[in-house]
C-alpha cells in the first residue's frame, strides 16, 4: 500500500458500521506514553481524517472521559497500549465490554453505546496466543504490535478493526 488512494476506505466502513442517526466523531486513544499518543494522531489522522482525538494517558482517565455526558456516543473508534500503569490496556478493554474491574465500569447506557464501536489495541509486548484470546473473548476487535511495519501496516491494523467490528454486528 503505497498510494493513500489504496488504502481501503475506513471513514465509509465506520460510518456503514455505525447507525446512522448517530454522530461518530472521536477516536479515542489510550497510552502512557506522550510520544505513542502522537504517533496514533498522526496515522489516525490520516487513516480517519474526519475524526477527532480524543486522548488519554491510561485507562482509568479515559473510564472518566467515557462517563461524562455525550462521549461514549461520540466515540467511533478506539485505540489503546496494553501495558500500562494502575490499569492495563486489557483491563480497559474488559470495561469497555462492560465488566466490573478494579471497582470502575461504565454504566449501561455508555456501554451499549460503546458495542459495536472497533477496538485496537496496539502493544510492544506481542503474544500471538494472547492476541488470538481477546479477539476471541470479544474485548477487542484487533491486537497488533508496535513498531512493525511503519505507517502503512497500522492503517491495516486500524482497518483490521473496523472489518472484525461490523463481522461482530453482522453476526449479532
Amino acid at each position: 500500500m503505497k498510494e493513500t488512494s489504496e488504502r481501503p476506505d475506513s471513514m465509509s466502513a465506520l460510518k456503514a458500521l455505525h447507525h446512522p442517526d448517530t454522530e461518530r466523531t472521536l477516536a479515542l486513544v489510550v497510552d502512557d506514553c506522550p510520544n505513542m499518543r502522537a504517533f496514533a494522531r498522526i496515522v489516525i489522522g490520516k487513516a480517519l481524517p474526519e475524526l477527532s482525538i480524543l486522548e488519554a494517558p491510561h485507562p482509568i482517565d479515559a473510564i472518566a472521559q467515557l462517563s461524562r455526558e455525550g462521549v461514549a456516543g461520540s466515540v467511533a473508534f478506539v485505540w489503546s497500549d496494553k501495558d500500562m500503569p494502575r490499569m492495563d490496556g486489557i483491563q480497559l478493554g474488559q470495561v469497555l465490554a462492560g465488566e466490573e474491574v478494579m471497582g470502575h465500569i461504565l454504566d449501561s447506557e455508555h456501554r451499549k453505546s460503546l458495542k459495536e464501536v472497533p477496538k485496537l489495541m496496539m502493544t510492544g509486548s506481542y503474544n500471538p496466543g494472547l492476541a488470538q484470546a481477546l479477539v476471541d473473548d470479544g474485548i477487542f476487535h484487533h491486537v497488533g504490535e508496535k513498531g512493525e511495519g511503519g505507517l502503512s501496516e497500522l492503517f491495516n491494523h486500524i482497518h483490521r478493526a473496523i472489518e472484525m467490528a461490523a463481522k461482530v454486528k453482522e453476526q449479532a
